[in-house]
C-alpha cells in the first residue's frame, strides 16, 4: 500500500520551508527514475496547485515543484533527498538508487 508514511504538504504564500520551481520536468523525473527501475505515476490525491505527487512501489514519493507555489512537509519519519525543484521519499528503496535517478536529471 503506498502512503504508509505520512506526507503533509502545505502551499502558502510565506514560503518558509521550501523548494524552488527549477529545471526539472515531470517527465524528466519520471524519465530519470525509470531509467533506475522506479515507475512512476501520478498519486490519486494531488495539491490543487503548484506541486506534482508522483508515486511508486515501494512507497516511493516524489514532490516535482511545478508551479513556484511555497510548500513545506510534514513530518514523515524518513529525511528526504531533494536536487533542484524535486524532493523524494525513498520509502522501501534505496538511496543509492534515489541518487543515481537523481543523477540522471539534465
Amino acid at each position: 500500500m503506498l502512503g504508509l508514511g505520512l506526507v503533509v504538504i502545505g502551499l502558502s504564500a510565506c514560503g518558509s520551508s521550501h523548494r524552488r520551481a527549477g529545471p526539472y520536468s515531470v517527465n524528466q523525473v519520471e524519465s530519470a527514475f525509470g531509467a533506475q527501475g522506479i515507475v512512476l505515476h501520478k498519486a490519486q490525491r494531488q495539491p490543487k496547485r503548484g506541486v506534482e505527487v508522483l508515486v511508486a512501489e515501494p512507497q516511493v514519493r516524489v514532490l516535482v515543484d511545478v508551479g513556484g507555489a511555497s510548500y513545506s512537509v510534514g513530518w514523515t519519519g524518513e529525511r528526504p533527498i531533494g536536487q533542484g525543484n524535486v524532493t523524494v521519499f525513498r520509502g522501501g528503496t534505496s538511496a543509492q538508487t534515489v541518487k543515481a535517478a537523481l543523477s540522471h536529471l539534465h
